[in-house]
């Protein structure tokens, strides 16, 4: 009995964006190649918009070093 790992990603973006985020994923993914998994696109009824705040560069540094 084999088993395989699944990782799901999910994307909202603006209808707009849809349909060229969609290309860029398919392609960058290699969905093309046969076996490499599956993507798909819904219509998104609702969402919550979600603002990342700027990095502080200055402490990122900080951190990294």
């Amino acid at each position: 009995s084999g088993s395989f790992d699944v990782e799901q990603v999910h994307v909202v973006v603006t209808a707009h964006q849809a349909e060229n985020v969609f290309d860029v994923i398919y392609r960058c993914c290699h969905f093309v190649d046969p076996n490499k998994g599956m993507i798909y696109m819904n219509k998104l009824m609702q969402s919550t918009k979600h603002t990342i705040p700027e990095l502080d560069h200055a402490e990122f540094d900080e951190i990294t070093e």
